[in-house]
């Protein structure tokens, strides 16, 4: 296991059984939820894909990169955004995010990336997602501090507010001049 055979193709174990990977992918993660992410490298470059426990392509190998996630979802990156797909190769999440934070309280810190007005040069707007996808805060805040009692600090065209986790309320209360 853990292997390839004489004619390429990866063995890993599925059931406690043996599973020949299709040759086209160099190697197989463990498989969860009846599926596995596998690796196919073409002219230098890596990709990763969705299987089956039979070696069939939930997901053809398109991602420039995958994971399974904790909330039992895979992240992965296209086109060099972030997004969600599913065991069954749903996406649930569309890759239009800069940056996917790690799933807490249901919510998500998502990020985007916006030029700045020097030469290649970018900030960064936050926002919060919860884990079917919906923006519960849109990602147009200048400034997101860490969570701390249910609470987040926001900034946006200086002014200074909070936003409560539990009630998905944001107050904005400060002007900074």
């Amino acid at each position: 296991l853990g292997y390839k055979t004489s004619d390429g193709r990866f063995i890993t174990e599925v059931n406690n059984e043996r599973l020949f990977v299709n040759a086209k992918y160099k190697h197989c993660g463990e498989f969860h939820d009846g599926c596995a992410i596998a690796v196919r490298t073409e002219n230098g470059k890596v990709y990763y894909g969705l299987i089956n426990t039979k070696s069939e392509d939930i997901l053809p190998p398109i991602f420039q990169w995958l994971k399974l996630s904790d909330n039992g979802l895979y992240k992965f990156k296209m086109n060099e955004m972030y997004g969600f797909v599913d065991s069954n190769g749903n996406i649930t999440i569309p890759n239009r995010y800069h940056r996917i934070g790690i799933f807490e309280d249901n919510l998500a810190v998502v990020t985007i990336k916006k030029e700045a007005k020097d030469y290649g040069k970018y900030s960064c707007l936050y926002g919060f997602i919860d884990n079917c996808g919906k923006e519960i805060l849109p990602p147009v805040y200048e400034y997101m501090g860490k969570k701390s009692e249910g609470k987040v600090v926001l900034m946006k065209n200086n002014i200074w507010g909070i936003f409560d986790i539990k009630t998905k309320d944001t107050r904005m209360v400060l002007h900074a001049n």
